[in-house]
């Protein structure tokens, strides 16, 4: 739908602009890219047939705010012929480069511990990179680290978290990165805690669509920004409403891609949108508060009713990381692992849980603090096993 051109060239103004951190600056460049649909959308013949698939007439098509007009997907947009790396690719770059800006390392050698490196090299976050193989030993990757200075470590929380337990558990000196980047999953309290104390400096979250680019980032202040430039960003409840307080879902309109199809795409992200807050940085970008991937499991109660399984920032600050099994219903296997070692006992958790669920199901509850965490999801691992 946009010439690539025309918008890496208002994507340029916006990011020399920006840095005068005046909310008209915002606005203005919103009016642009609200032009530019507009004389796109003319030109467009498939366009013009979604528009009036959706019954909008094209020459009364106002821009973005008839995006509200299109259903919301789930399915991400490719074909034989459309590779969304291509489209994703710059934009991973900028947005990895205006965290690391945030923060004052600009100029910081990154260190991925992952185990995607060829995704990684095809998304953007290669300049003066370095990659780590995982999973492997946590003392050679300890080694590979402190043979660097003045770099930026980059991982899944879950990685980052496992590394830390592991430092703390066998009492070893840490490595110190300049700053941690936690990239996408979810992250519970207790992680995000053991990390702080485990390297002291600063954390941040940076989340990604698989065929889009960022959709959230945190800035020095520890506010999660929406990146708005590059997409159009939508908290919506389950029946596609704007929510204005409250939980809701995420939804992001791309419009760094050639397709010529406008897409709201469901990310599958639950936020909670601050609509007054201003942040300390000056960035124009809307502010949320709290995330989480909704697509969580359920238990069954002992009256065959489903229960929620706790967002993970909801969980007991203490615990790391968790796992739920259950066989058959009113009865489920807990296993947590924990920041502080030692400093409660089986039957805290268990009061814990009894509590978020009513007292509804029985609990049997394992303290498990090997130097690894159980399955490979994330830091909340689902292996829900219901006969």
């Amino acid at each position: 739908m946009f010439d690539h051109f025309r918008y890496r060239t208002l994507l340029d103004t916006f990011e020399r602009t920006e840095k005068m951190m005046r909310l008209d600056v915002y606005n203005y460049l919103n009016k642009q890219l609200r032009h530019l649909i507009q004389t796109k959308s003319k030109k467009n013949r498939k366009l013009i047939d979604m528009l009036t698939a959706n019954k909008i007439k094209w020459h009364k098509f106002r821009g973005l705010e008839e995006i509200e007009a299109i259903p919301i997907s789930k399915t991400q947009y490719a074909d034989s012929t459309h590779n969304p790396l291509k489209y994703r690719k710059p934009v991973m770059a900028a947005a990895l480069q205006r965290v690391l800006s945030w923060h004052r390392c600009s100029e910081k050698k990154i260190i991925w511990i992952t185990p995607n490196r060829t995704k990684i090299q095809e998304s953007g976050f290669t300049r003066n990179c370095k990659v780590i193989p995982y999973p492997q030993d946590f003392d050679t990757i300890i080694k590979i680290l402190r043979r660097n200075s003045k770099y930026v470590l980059v991982a899944r929380p879950a990685i980052l978290a496992q590394l830390a337990f592991h430092i703390n558990k066998y009492k070893i000196a840490p490595p110190k990165p300049s700053l941690l980047i936690a990239f996408n999953h979810d992250i519970t309290i207790g992680a995000e805690t053991l990390l702080k104390k485990t390297f002291n400096v600063p954390i941040v979250r940076l989340l990604t669509d698989t065929h889009y680019g960022s959709l959230i980032a945190t800035c020095q202040y520890d506010y999660y920004h929406l990146f708005e430039p590059i997409a159009i960003q939508e908290v919506v409840n389950e029946r596609g409403l704007p929510v204005t307080s409250g939980r809701g879902t995420l939804v992001s309109t791309p419009l760094h891609t050639s397709k010529p199809t406008l897409l709201r795409f469901d990310t599958e992200i639950e936020v909670i949108p601050n609509q007054n807050a201003v942040c300390p940085c000056g960035l124009s970008y809307r502010t949320i508060d709290n995330l989480s991937y909704v697509s969580r499991p359920t238990l069954k109660s002992v009256d065959n009713q489903d229960l929620l399984i706790p967002l993970p920032e909801e969980l007991h600050p203490n615990i790391v990381g968790v796992n739920y099994e259950q066989s058959y219903a009113g009865e489920v296997l807990i296993t947590v692992k924990e920041n502080e070692i030692g400093s409660l006992n089986p039957n805290d958790y268990k009061e814990w849980f009894h509590n978020y669920w009513k007292l509804d199901i029985r609990i049997i509850l394992l303290i498990d603090n090997r130097s690894t965490f159980l399955g490979d999801r994330g830091l909340s691992n689902y292996q829900i096993k219901t006969t």
